[in-house]
């Protein structure tokens, strides 16, 4: 008997919803179907077709008389399948000895056949006629109306795109309003007296703010809008040498990592999220509120704290005119170099292990300040116990627990009392000898939108600390669409789940809260793995058989229990995220006066370290440019006043502190309706007339 030749493409990766054909009740026919995937050419040899069809209540499976060709599946179909007119719902399935592959469906119709039950009523051809008119008809008179819509929406896309554009450009203007009155935000911590009465010495020139202090070590500058710390100018009086060095250049960021993980997972650093409680107590601010603390280290490539030594030499005893010495020691405090911490090491303990270290020292400059005759002194660095190194050569410390720094033969001809400075000692990591840096060590907490995933890092890229994100998280519950692979191992059930749309990568790293994450691993043992085979990607995981013996039973299972696992894998493609960040860190020499100055717009910051400056301070007025700022660009800060009100209020008042405010008022009202400040970020003395006039306009 002859056969229906029926033809069609079906691609795996789609998902149809118009008929691919239609079909009379009990046709003989032979189904062609071409195999795409992504609308590529799938070839589906090798593996096993099944056909699964439901028409109304009735499910039909055919396993026999179909063939897998190269880019083809032939299908005899099964007439009983279409013994009942209607709508078909067909799926094929594809499988190897591993289990399921892929699946597709397709719709179809069956139409049914008159005289066996469903015989159209009287004038059929007539029947038919009127109702393929009336669905033309219907179709025009459809994509007329369509074309209508579609013109509409378009029209009022346009529309919105238009107003977000105008919104965009007035968000757009009044963030450069707040960023330039935010030109002179200087806040300063730490910086006061050594008197420590408080007092801080403030000058104004021009367009710029100037405060001084005096106390030792570091200064803090928590923010400074507008600037990058381009230079850093350092001054020293009795060398009279210059140093300019563009800050954060060659820092290295440490981030805290998790010490501890949970299946591979992080752990102790979910510890660290910042709670409604940490908030309420004031211990963190309603900023970082869900964020993720972490503490981070920035430091120069130099490791070496101690920066300078000065050693005098005494001779007087020991030589006559024109004699000599051989390598008169000069030992400097025996610098311990097998443990590297404490004031020489500030960044914590760091084991000398040949296959994780090769440190290295380096002299930069030895300056002897006696003897006239610097051409005769060939200094050098020693190793205790070990040969002799040229300056500038690098020095394996791995087995050895001192450095001493020696000169070379010594030729006195008018005194015998010399002073040998040494200087610019530089100790780092790596085997290239590289150019000087000064220390540099501080700490720095960052607050993160998400956790620290295994194998995720804190970099420093761009002069930004960004998190690199290496790993996804994804939770499987209950609602997932869970299919059944193999339910005939002896201990566990093999579940898989298609991770269409998902981008981890194939084959990667991954772990999981409450079941063994086993890569490559296909024992009937209680695990889960991402299976690289499938051409999605598929997570596949062994269940223990007394969840449920049917994918709707494991479900049930798990709604009731509570049960979900929380999984971490390996991301397709790794990204950056930037830390919002803008502390500044600057360390200042012992016993120095600091000066820093911000210039408006600011564009660069500068610090000098001079000694010998009086501690004596006094407040000079500095809010007239401010003034002048506000009534000639609108744009003038009143941020510094904020600052200052402590000491403001400590002090003989000196500042004039009276400034027109309806204009300052005027723009936090529109940041406020704009979206672009709450109520709460509004500045203190602003903020009570921006709610009276904000309470107007309510009403």
């Amino acid at each position: 008997m002859a056969k229906r030749n029926i033809k069609f493409n079906l691609d795996f990766s789609n998902k149809d919803i118009l008929p691919k054909f239609n079909i009379k009740q009990f046709d003989n026919a032979l189904i062609t179907i071409s195999t795409y995937l992504e609308g590529n050419v799938f070839n589906p040899t090798g593996n096993t077709c099944k056909l699964y069809v439901s028409v109304g209540n009735e499910v039909f499976l055919q396993e026999s008389n179909i063939s897998v060709l190269e880019n083809t599946i032939k299908i005899d179909l099964d007439k009983n399948i279409i013994s009942e007119g209607g709508k078909g719902l067909g799926e094929l399935e594809l499988s190897d000895i591993n289990g399921i592959l892929t699946s597709a469906t397709f719709l179809f119709n069956i139409d049914s056949k008159i005289g066996e039950g469903s015989t159209i009523p009287g004038q059929v051809e007539g029947f038919i006629a009127k109702h393929e008119r009336l669905i033309k008809e219907f179709k025009e008179e459809y994509n007329s109306r369509l074309e209508i819509i579609q013109t509409e929406l378009n029209t009022n896309t346009n529309r919105i795109d238009q107003v977000e554009s105008k919104n965009e450009e007035q968000d757009s203007r009044l963030l450069d309003i707040e960023e330039k009155n935010k030109v002179q935000d200087v806040y300063i911590q730490g910086l006061f007296n050594e008197n420590k009465d408080g007092r801080l010495s403030i000058e104004g020139e021009g367009n710029s703010l100037k405060l001084e202090g005096s106390k030792e070590g570091l200064v803090i500058i928590d923010k400074i809008v507008g600037n990058t710390l381009v230079n850093v100018e350092i001054q020293s009086d009795n060398q009279f040498q210059y140093k300019a060095h563009e800050a954060f250049t060659g820092y290295t960021v440490v981030a805290n990592k998790p010490s501890g993980y949970i299946e591979g997972m992080q752990s102790t650093f979910e510890n660290c999220k910042v709670t409604q409680e940490m908030v309420d107590s004031g211990e963190e601010s309603i900023e970082n509120l869900g964020k993720y603390k972490c503490e981070v280290e920035v430091r120069t490539k130099n490791l070496l704290g101690l920066q300078d030594v000065t050693q005098t030499l005494d001779l007087t005893g020991s030589l006559s005119p024109q004699s000599g010495v051989s390598k008169g020691s000069i030992i400097y405090k025996n610098v311990d170099v097998s443990s590297f911490k404490g004031q020489y090491i500030l960044s914590g303990d760091l084991s000398l292990d040949n296959n994780k270290y090769n440190l290295k020292v380096i002299c930069h400059n030895i300056e002897n300040t006696r003897n006239t005759h610097n051409d005769s002194y060939n200094y050098l660095i020693q190793k205790n116990g070990g040969k002799e190194f040229n300056i500038n050569t690098t020095i394996d410390l791995t087995n050895y627990k001192y450095i001493t720094i020696t000169t070379g033969n010594i030729v006195p001809l008018e005194s015998k009392i010399y002073t040998v400075k040494v200087s610019k000692l530089q100790l780092e990591e790596g085997t290239q000898v590289t150019s000087y840096e000064p220390y540099y060590y501080s700490t720095k907490t960052v607050y993160l939108n998400s956790p620290l995933h295994k194998t995720d890092e804190i970099v420093y890229i761009d002069g930004e600390l960004k998190h690199y994100h290496k790993m996804g998280s994804y939770l499987l519950s209950h609602n997932d669409d869970i299919r059944m692979y193999d339910n005939n191992l002896s201990n566990c059930n093999r579940y898989g789940l298609a991770m269409t749309g998902y981008k981890f990568k194939s084959n990667g790293e991954g772990c999981c809260d409450k079941i063994p994450y086993i890569q490559n691993n296909s024992d009937d043992i209680f695990h889960v793995r991402l299976d690289g085979t499938k051409p999605y990607g598929a997570l596949t995981f062994w269940l223990p058989k007394e969840y449920g013996s049917t994918v709707d039973e494991l479900k049930t299972y798990m709604k009731n229990n509570n049960i979900e696992y929380n999984l971490i894998l390996e991301l397709a493609e790794p990204y950056y995220e930037t830390i919002d960040t803008d502390r500044l860190l600057l360390e200042i020499p012992n016993n120095a006066t600091v000066s820093v100055k911000s210039v408006a717009p600011v564009q660069s910051m500068a610090a000098s370290y001079t000694n010998g400056i009086p501690n004596v301070y006094g407040l000079q007025e500095t809010n007239q440019v401010q003034d002048d700022l506000i009534n000639i660009s609108l744009l003038a800060t009143d941020e510094m006043y904020t600052m200052l009100e402590p000491i403001l209020e400590s002090i003989p008042q000196v500042i004039n502190n009276e400034r027109t405010m309806s204009k300052m008022v005027d723009m936090y009202v529109a940041m406020v309706i704009r979206g672009l400040k709450t109520i709460e970020d509004v500045p203190a003395r602003y903020r009570k007339e921006v709610q009276d006039i904000l309470n107007k306009l309510e009403k």
